[in-house]
């Protein structure tokens, strides 16, 4: 009986603060009726739990609305961060100061255009995964807080066997590089998409199944990946004229895509 009484008196108080928050919310028009209808169809399920059951569904959603509030409050900074990046008081040296980006020629563009430290970039022209092998002791030595690689536009074929061996040997350097630098934490950036109109090489259209490959190899080796696909479909002028190149503007926004989607500051 006693628990009945807690749990009505804990399920009452929730209910009383969450119409609260709509009465609140409601005054100003910010609240779309398919949130309220979300709230009630949690209070109905909350009404048949035990007390310490309603409390853990109330511990969830309360941990998942505080974990919103940092992620906002993080973007936040970050958008303030690229405003003083724009208006020249802070340098993508400084922000990315931690950072090493390791690849073939789509990141030696940052090089190239004398965006970042060079000292933490590691590229070549045409590099395939023999380049990260071959920088691999002077990786593990540097020890960099943060390793961003891109790989791939170099080795990409038609044939099914061609993806395997790439997957293979990626995985294969993902898992050294885990073991020799535990506290390192390894982006892998998916390939860059190439412009259709102008690479017409039938071997790029593999690009979307090399991605998708790339995905389960970072979920299965547990190591975050970078897709910036998004960015050439709104930004097609930024490639160079083979349509596999960008142009400087494309990797100032890079950057700053990196910074939100990777929280880097």
């Amino acid at each position: 009986m006693k628990r009945q009484i807690i749990s009505a008196v804990l399920i009452c108080a929730f209910i009383l603060a969450s119409f609260f928050n709509y009465y609140s919310f409601s005054k100003n028009k910010n609240v779309p009726s398919s949130d309220v209808q979300s709230g009630v169809d949690v209070l109905e399920q909350l009404a048949l739990k035990s007390v310490d059951e309603a409390q853990a569904s109330i511990d969830i959603i309360e941990k998942k609305r505080y974990e919103n509030e940092l992620v906002k409050d993080k973007q936040k900074h970050i958008k303030k961060v690229i405003k003083q990046i724009d208006n020249g008081k802070k340098s993508f040296r400084k922000v990315f100061k931690n950072v090493w980006f390791v690849g073939d020629s789509l990141i030696n563009g940052l090089e190239a255009y004398d965006i970042l430290n060079r000292n933490h970039i590691i590229s070549q022209v045409s590099a395939s995964l023999f380049h990260l092998e071959e920088n691999y002791d002077k990786i593990v030595k540097a020890r960099p807080p943060i390793l961003i690689l891109h790989y791939g536009i170099n080795m990409i074929g038609a044939q099914e066997a061609h993806l395997k061996n790439y997957i293979n040997k990626y995985t294969s350097i993902i898992k050294n590089l885990k073991k020799d630098l535990p506290s390192t934490r390894i982006i892998v950036s998916l390939i860059f998409p190439v412009d259709s109109s102008v690479a017409t090489a039938k071997r790029f259209k593999a690009v979307p199944n090399w991605n998708k490959a790339l995905i389960q190899m970072c979920k299965n080796e547990k190591v975050e990946y970078l897709d910036s696909s998004s960015i050439f479909k709104k930004h097609k002028e930024w490639y160079a004229k083979d349509g596999i190149h960008q142009a400087k503007g494309f990797y100032v926004y890079w950057l700053k895509f990196i910074m939100l989607e990777k929280e880097i500051y």
